[in-house]
């Protein structure tokens, strides 16, 4: 079984609007192996808001108690296709961010101000997700969750695995993160059942045609233009470190504070000349151009890199025209003969710097050929969207989303969230 990611934006099994974009051909979705049970077009919504004051045998039935007492903090906020949605799993994933709002609040009022949008955005998003997991658990075959067992076995056994083979260590991570193994298997297999859903139903119907990567290519043609890139190794060396009064026995003394013009121009020819000494060191058949990074103390970006620039350089991320010049002028796989001499008019700027040069490429403009499987797996996942987003729409069309009262959900969820992060 092949699991596909699963995208941010939430999808339901429901026939999708004709009204696609005509750039997209839909084709009829492929018949599984075995046949499925059909989805529940409209799925049922039904939020029960928890009482002010329930009683004891309402509270044995799964009611949480109101936000008086300190059993809120996981308070029920109501039911979507007959789960249960509470307000401790709401917080799970947004748990931090509550944390560092509440540390901040002066009181409940600022703390509701601050949290309402990413409560709410959080219990929107739970709320689709679990429209989405119910339409899927209707599709999938006795096959499909054969595969998904497997897939959660594997999952689990990773799991153990990246923590040193111990389930208490593997436990303690979950914890550490606010989850726990039966909360962690139950996302990991919600994620799988989404993705033999969104496999099986929206991706065979999405072609993404010839004409319409072209089209993409030619709108987004800056992009694949690359610039001429080069890997950079370099030795700084500041002129300040020339610019120091005489000390006893012969020992460097404090910085002169106002150079003259001659002393800095005495300080650069220094700089420059001990520059040189060290291109002839790096010259020397066998010489490590990061022992010499160290040995005299280059003072750039790098130097924790044995001089070499994370990445490499290219003509758009060197801001200094003089120094790109001199780097791009240089043949590949060389050290410039010259030390390159950058003056600035704050002296304590000014550097000396050496210069190698590795691989080197030209500036060029990709093309559509090389682009082409990057441009297709990026209009896929645009349609895709596209899809699921229609999709939504059709849902809150045609199912009793309005029936849904957001907001007593949301009064409800807010109040537990000021229980449990306000009240210290």
């Amino acid at each position: 079984m092949r699991l596909i990611r699963y995208l941010p934006i939430p999808a339901v099994l429901l026939a999708i609007s004709a009204s696609l974009s005509a750039q997209i051909i839909v084709a009829p979705a492929a018949a599984p192996s075995e046949p499925a049970p059909p989805a529940p077009e409209n799925p049922v919504i039904t939020i029960t808001p928890p009482e002010p004051a329930p009683s004891s045998a309402a509270l044995s039935k799964g009611f949480a108690p109101h936000t008086s007492d300190s059993f809120t903090t996981n308070a029920l906020l109501g039911y979507v296709c007959d789960r249960p949605v509470f307000a401790g799993d709401l917080f799970r994933t947004i748990d931090d961010q509550l944390r560092k709002i509440a540390a901040t609040a002066a009181d409940d009022d600022e703390f509701q101000t601050k949290a309402a949008t990413l409560i709410q955005n959080e219990l929107s998003r739970r709320v689709s997700d679990i429209i989405v997991v119910t339409a899927a658990e209707a599709t999938l075959t006795d096959g499909d969750r054969t595969n998904i067992d497997f897939y959660l076995t594997k999952q689990m056994a990773d799991l153990k695995t990246k923590n040193g083979g111990s389930d208490a260590a593997a436990w303690k991570y979950l914890a550490s993160i606010g989850s726990s193994p039966d909360q962690y298997r139950t996302d990991q297999r919600n994620d799988a059942v989404k993705g033999v859903y969104f496999e099986r139903t929206l991706r065979p119907r999405i072609t993404v045609t010839r004409p319409m990567e072209v089209d993409y290519y030619e709108r987004n043609i800056a992009q694949y233009q690359k610039p001429a890139w080069a890997d950079l190794y370099t030795i700084t060396l500041p002129v300040e470190r020339w610019l120091h009064q005489d000390g006893p026995n012969g020992q460097q003394g404090p910085l002169i504070e106002k150079p003259t013009p001659e002393q800095i121009t005495a300080a650069e020819a220094q700089a420059t000349a001990a520059a040189k000494r060290i291109i002839q060191a790096a010259k020397t058949p066998g010489a490590d151009f990061a022992d010499l990074v160290d040995r005299f103390d280059s003072r750039d970006t790098a130097r924790n890199t044995g001089g070499r620039w994370q990445g490499g350089a290219t003509e758009t991320n060197l801001t200094n025209p003089k120094f790109k010049a001199f780097i791009f002028s240089l043949p590949a796989n060389s050290i410039a003969n010259e030390p390159l001499l950058l003056h600035d008019a704050d002296y304590r700027n000014s550097t000396v710097v050496v210069v190698k040069v590795g691989e080197k490429r030209a500036a060029r403009t990709v093309s559509f050929n090389e682009a082409e499987p990057e441009i297709k797996s990026t209009l896929f996942e645009q349609s895709l969207r596209d899809l699921e987003a229609k999709a939504m729409e059709q849902l809150a069309k045609n199912a009793p989303v309005e029936r849904v009262d957001n907001r007593d959900m949301l009064a409800v969820a807010i109040d537990a969230a000021i229980t449990r992060y306000m009240r210290k």
